[in-house]
């Protein structure tokens, strides 16, 4: 569906704004992250609580990530080790059922085959407020 704004009035509209970025964008772009071992450097991050979680998801497995702007975070997973998920934010979060393809399947990663990926538990999750 196609959003739009429709103004009525004399004179002509000028300006601009600036596009946020939006959880459902961001949650597959952090969990992409994980087939590389190279630094990725991500702009215009939401700062939303959801976020914030997949964020500490990624932290709890030994990603590296620093915010280097007010909407801009550079992560690197070269340390990354998948036995290390906190259950009790996969819980919090059904955005965390994206990391499970790479738990299960291994591909890119071998030690994320063996990782005990809760998906139940993301997928059953409450919604957040």
């Amino acid at each position: 569906m196609e959003e739009k704004f429709i103004i009525n009035g004399g004179r002509p509209l000028r300006g601009e704004i600036e596009v946020r970025g939006a959880k459902n964008a961001a949650f597959p772009i952090l969990a992409a992250t994980l087939l590389t071992k190279k630094e990725c450097v991500i702009e215009n991050v939401p700062l939303i609580e959801d976020v914030f979680r997949m964020l500490e998801i990624l932290k709890g497995m030994g990603s590296e990530i620093s915010w280097v702007g007010q909407r801009i975070i550079k992560i690197k997973n070269s340390q990354v080790d998948p036995t290390n998920l906190r259950e009790d934010i996969i819980k919090r979060l059904r955005g965390s059922v994206l990391f499970q393809q790479f738990f299960s399947r291994g591909h890119y990663w071998p030690d994320l085959a063996r990782c005990n990926f809760p998906l139940r538990a993301a997928a059953l999750s409450e919604p957040g407020p």
